[in-house]
């Protein structure tokens, strides 16, 4: 069976470190799913991002320096939300952080004040 893998992170940030997981879990055949492939949807972007975590068998979620645009309803950030949708599926969890000895962090991809506190 070809695993489901569904990759979590802010976007603009590591969206070279999301496509660098996507090239290398297509060479070990990996479905992979993450909100590239969304498209156009009919339900809310939460339900939409919690749906896709449901479907899949292995969760990656890749850590930097933001927290991510907030759901209104929960005040969590989407990353968040899917977090722990997986956690409470009891999926397998792969988490990475970036490591910024060798990762280059732009002021701009550092949350401050109240995103940066939850």
């Amino acid at each position: 069976m070809q695993p489901r893998v569904f990759i979590s992170s802010t976007f603009t940030d590591l969206e070279a470190h999301r496509a660098a997981l996507f090239s290398a879990l297509a060479e070990v055949n990996a479905k992979v799913h993450g909100m590239e492939f969304f498209g156009s949807r009919p339900g809310a972007p939460k339900e939409e991002c919690l749906a896709e975590v449901r479907r899949a068998h292995i969760f990656v979620l890749v850590l930097g320096m933001r927290y991510g645009s907030l759901d209104v309803e929960s005040g969590l950030s989407f990353t968040h939300l899917e977090y722990l949708e997986s956690q409470r599926l009891s999926l397998p969890c792969l988490v990475y952080l970036i490591d910024e000895s060798k990762h280059l962090v732009l002021p701009k991809d550092v949350d401050i004040g109240d995103l940066g506190v939850n």
